[in-house]
């Protein structure tokens, strides 16, 4: 039997370039899998992150757009490819890091809503 996962929220699939900074401040490239408004997975070599260490997580969304958000570790795997998939959860956003997940998860349209509806 295998483990579920409890999310509080969905995740949305990806494969984006991104890094982290591991346990000992040292900052590693990583490939970010799946993300959504609570969490992320990133695929790295080289070892995975220590549990429950808090860490930065840089998603670069595009060629000029990047976010960095706060988060900590909750699961560490090894992956197909023999590398580790680190599970993440963020922590409390700013209200800069909440805004950049709404544009790059649900799209520029769903800002401008908000906006209206406020």
């Amino acid at each position: 039997p295998t483990a579920s996962i409890q999310r509080r929220s969905p995740r949305f699939a990806c494969d984006l370039p991104g890094r982290v900074f591991d346990g000992s401040g040292v900052e590693r490239s990583v490939r970010v899998t799946d993300i959504g408004f609570t969490g992320l997975a990133v695929r790295l070599s080289g070892g995975g992150l220590p549990m429950g260490a808090r860490t930065r997580v840089t998603v670069q969304w595009t060629d000029r757009e990047r976010s960095l958000l706060p988060a900590e570790v909750v699961s560490v795997r090894t992956g197909s490819m023999g590398q580790s998939i680190v599970g993440l959860r963020l922590l409390p956003l700013n209200a800069t890091q909440s805004n950049d997940l709404v544009v790059h998860l649900l799209g520029r349209g769903a800002v401008r809503e908000e906006r209206k509806a406020s």
